[in-house]
């Protein structure tokens, strides 16, 4: 699969074209089910992502869903 992800041009809202939602952080980060964020951790809202969450997991999970190239 290939994502567009969220410019600051005045585009429309991307989407996940696995489930067709809007393509957001949080999105990716807390509703978007994968194995890979289960591994990299397994918190429930963005708020503890960012708080209970090492940065290397977070940026080792965007990395192995080959988000990482697209921000």
């Amino acid at each position: 699969m290939t994502y567009k992800l969220l410019s600051l041009k005045e585009e429309s809202q991307p989407v996940c074209e696995a489930c067709h939602s809007p393509l957001t952080v949080k999105h990716i980060l807390v509703e978007w089910y994968s194995a890979a964020r289960q591994r990299y951790f397994g918190v429930n809202t963005l708020k503890d992502v960012f708080e209970n969450v090492a940065l290397r997991n977070i940026i080792a999970y965007v990395k192995d869903i080959n988000f990482y190239s697209r921000i």
